[in-house]
C-alpha cells in the first residue's frame, strides 16, 4: 500500500504545533528568574528547618537527661517550659526576617546568577538594565534579551543538597539525630516520662528514677470543716514502699504524722493546707487543700417564747452560736436561704422549725453551694435552763428566840426565785396547830429578791416560825 501523503496544511500546522512545544520548554530569563527565586527560598526553608529541628532536639533532650538526673522540681519544670517556648518564638521570628530579606529585585538575581555561574559579559544585566531605558531602540531590546535568553539555556539551577550550606546543616541535623538516638532508642521510657512532666508541671508523677507517688485526692477544694481521707502508696522500681509519712503545713509550720497502711484522716479543715507524702528519705510535691468558707445565711431567726410562769417575753436572736432559754420554751427556727437543713442533735428537719425545749440541744444548718455541701454552715447551742426552786429564809441572827410573854419580837426573813415572787407567806407552827402570821404579795411579774420585817408577839409558850 503506499504511503499516505499529508496535505501541506495540515503538515505546516503539524510543524507549528511542534515549534510551540519546543520553545515553551525552552529556558528564558523570566522563568529562570522564578526558578532561581523558588530555589533561594527552598534552601532557606530548608536551612531553618534544619536549625529549628536541631535546637529543639537539643533543648528536649537535655531537659529529658537533667529531669532524669535530678527530678526537676515544678518550678524548674516551669521554667525550662518558658525557655523553650520563647526560643521557638526567637526562631520563628529570625526566620520570618529572613524570608521576608530574600526577596531579590531583578537586577540582583541577575547579579547573583552572573557571579554564580560565571558570566562575564554581563549579558543578564544588560538585558535587564535596557529594558526599560527610552534612549534604546527596541531593536537593541530584543537583541539584548535575546543574548539574554541563549545564556539562560545554559544556566542550570542546582538542587538543595548541591548547596554546600544546605548540605552542611543537612549532616549536622543527622549528627544530631544519631546522638539523641543513643539516649532516646535505650532510655524511651525515661524521656517519654520526662516530657510528659513538662507538659504537665504540676502532675504527680515523678521522674523515673525515683519513687512514684500516687494518692488521693491530690489538690482538692473542700467546704469548711469537711474532713479528708487521704490515700498513698509509694513505688520503687514497681515495688511497694513502706512506712510512709505525711507532712501537713499549716500557717507555713510543717507538722509530721505517720499514715497507717498508707491512709490518713485530716478532721474539721477550717483553713488552706498544704500536704506532701515522704518515702525512704524521698518527698512528693506539695499538694493543696483549698477550703471554701460557707455561704452567709439569710436572715437566721432565732424566736424563744418563754413558759407563762416566767413572765419574761417573747425574744428574738440573730445567728447567735450559744444562748440560754428557760426550759420548756417554744423555740422557732427560721432562715430565707434555701437548700438547707437543719440538724437539731444530729437529726434533719426542714425550716422554719418549731420546738419545745425539753433539753439542752445542739443545733447545726447544712447548705448547699456552688455544688459543694457545707454540713456546718451553723453551729449554736440552745442551754435549757430549768426553774430553780423559790428560797426562802430567816435573817435574824439567832435563829432561837427565848421571850417573855406578850414581847414583841422582830423577825427578818427573805425569799428568792429565779423568775420572781408572788407571795410571800409567814406562819407559826405549834405542837397541834399553825397560825399564818402575815402574807406579802408582790405584782406580776413578781420580785426576784424580797426582804420583809414582822413584829410578832408570843401568845403560847413556843413556836415554830416557817417563811
Amino acid at each position: 500500500m503506499p504511503p499516505r501523503i499529508c496535505n501541506e496544511t495540515n503538515f505546516s500546522r503539524i510543524q507549528v504545533k511542534i515549534k510551540k512545544k519546543q520553545i515553551s520548554h525552552k529556558m528564558n530569563l523570566s522563568k529562570l528568574f522564578v526558578k532561581f527565586e523558588r530555589n533561594i527560598r527552598k534552601k532557606l526553608f530548608f536551612s531553618e528547618l534544619c536549625k529549628f529541628a536541631i535546637w529543639n532536639l537539643t533543648f528536649l533532650v537535655t531537659s529529658a537527661i537533667l529531669d532524669n538526673l535530678t527530678g526537676l522540681p515544678v518550678n524548674g519544670r516551669i521554667f525550662l517550659l518558658w525557655c523553650w517556648v520563647i526560643m521557638n518564638l526567637a526562631l520563628v521570628i529570625r526566620f520570618s526576617r529572613r524570608f521576608l530579606k530574600c526577596q531579590r529585585s531583578a537586577r540582583e538575581k541577575a547579579v547573583e546568577l552572573e557571579k554564580i555561574h560565571g558570566i562575564k559579559d554581563n549579558s543578564l544585566v544588560n538585558a535587564i538594565c535596557f529594558k526599560d531605558d527610552p534612549s534604546i531602540s527596541d531593536g537593541m531590546k530584543n537583541l539584548f534579551m535575546s543574548v539574554a535568553d541563549r545564556c539562560c539555556e545554559k544556566i542550570k539551577i542546582d538542587g538543595i543538597w548541591s548547596n554546600a550550606e544546605c548540605r552542611k546543616i543537612g549532616l549536622l541535623l543527622l549528627l544530631f539525630a544519631v546522638g539523641a538516638g543513643f539516649y532516646l532508642i535505650p532510655f524511651k521510657n525515661h524521656a517519654i516520662n520526662a516530657w510528659r512532666r513538662f507538659i504537665n508541671p504540676s502532675t504527680s508523677l515523678a521522674a523515673l528514677n525515683f519513687i512514684q507517688f500516687k494518692l488521693v485526692p491530690g489538690d482538692v477544694i473542700v467546704p469548711c470543716g469537711a474532713n479528708i481521707c487521704i490515700k498513698a502508696t509509694a513505688l520503687r522500681n514497681e515495688q511497694n514502699v513502706s512506712d510512709l509519712k505525711i507532712i501537713v503545713k499549716t500557717a507555713g509550720v510543717p507538722v509530721l504524722y505517720h499514715m497507717s497502711d498508707g491512709v490518713f484522716m485530716i478532721n474539721n479543715i477550717r483553713e488552706n493546707l498544704r500536704y506532701a507524702i515522704s518515702a525512704d528519705g524521698e518527698l512528693s510535691r506539695d499538694y493543696l487543700i483549698t477550703v471554701i468558707m460557707p455561704p452567709p445565711l439569710q436572715n437566721l431567726r432565732i424566736e424563744v417564747i418563754p413558759p407563762a410562769y416566767t413572765g419574761l417575753k417573747k425574744t428574738v436572736y440573730g445567728p447567735e452560736s450559744t444562748l440560754a432559754a428557760p426550759l420548756n420554751s417554744v423555740v422557732k427556727l427560721r432562715c430565707d436561704s434555701i437548700n438547707t437543713v437543719l440538724y437539731c442533735n444530729d437529726k434533719a428537719f426542714d425550716l422554719p422549725f418549731e420546738f419545745n425545749l425539753q433539753e439542752t440541744v445542739s443545733l447545726r444548718i447544712a447548705a448547699e453551694h456552688d455544688n459543694l455541701l457545707f454540713k456546718h454552715a451553723w453551729n449554736g447551742n440552745i442551754k435549757a435552763v430549768p426553774d430553780r426552786s423559790p428560797q426562802a429564809r430567816f435573817l435574824n441572827p439567832n435563829l432561837n428566840i427565848e421571850a417573855g410573854h406578850g414581847e414583841l419580837i422582830a423577825v427578818q426573813f427573805s425569799g428568792e426565785d429565779d423568775y420572781g415572787v408572788a407571795r410571800l407567806i409567814l406562819e407559826a407552827k405549834s405542837l397541834d396547830h399553825k397560825i399564818i402570821l402575815r402574807e406579802f404579795k408582790y405584782p406580776e411579774p413578781g420580785i426576784k429578791n424580797c426582804r420583809e420585817v414582822f413584829f410578832c408577839g408570843l401568845l403560847l409558850n413556843y413556836y415554830l416560825l416557817t417563811v
